[in-house]
């Protein structure tokens, strides 16, 4: 049965943690504290999830509801809500500046006024060198594991084997990198 405000307003904290469902997966966890606690459960690459949306009364029961829709999208579209969040999340902060790239990029321009131009040029080189080197990681791995897979015909416990990875980490990877495991069977 859908919960309603007032179902909501008079739960309480009790000796025990108690889980009270709305329905599609969303539910409220009641802690001994009394705190009550937004969920959303959910099923993405076989797997169960739980996304955090919030503490009520900060989020309403309207809110909750439009994020799980959100959420439920977001899954008929294949994607994870939780590495979506967390995406946007990154996003946000590259975008707001907080990044050690901005970080670097400050302190050299704060300290170039004090050292010779072959000194600064040759610093300035190293440093782009090292701050493209995460993306520059990626693009390597996604290619690893691509030549991997398309050496071992798709076969997976032999790609595991040849990379050292267990099976989880080598479908994470995949999935981050977008990578179908079925394209390289033959």
């Amino acid at each position: 049965m859908p919960l309603t405000d007032a179902k909501l307003r008079a739960l309480k904290g009790s000796a025990k943690t108690q889980k009270v469902s709305d329905g599609g997966g969303l539910h409220v966890v009641v802690t001994p504290g009394g705190s009550r606690l937004w969920r959303l459960a959910y099923r993405f690459g076989g797997k169960q999830k739980l996304l955090a949306l919030g503490k009520y009364p900060d989020v309403k029961l309207g809110d909750a509801r439009l994020e799980r829709e959100r959420a439920r999208q977001l899954l008929d579209d294949g994607i994870d809500p939780s590495d979506a969040r967390r995406a946007e999340k990154r996003r946000k902060t590259i975008a707001a500046g907080h990044t050690f790239r901005s970080v670097a990029d400050e302190w050299f321009d704060a300290q170039k006024a004090r050292w010779v131009d072959s000194y600064s040029d040759r610093l300035r080189s190293r440093l782009d060198a090292d701050l493209s080197l995460p993306d520059r990681m990626e693009a390597y791995e996604a290619q690893i594991l691509k030549d991997t897979l398309a050496a071992t015909k798709g076969d997976v416990r032999t790609a595991m084997q040849r990379l050292g990875v267990p099976r989880k980490t080598l479908y994470d990877k995949l999935r981050r990198h977008g990578i179908d495991i079925d394209a390289f069977r033959r």
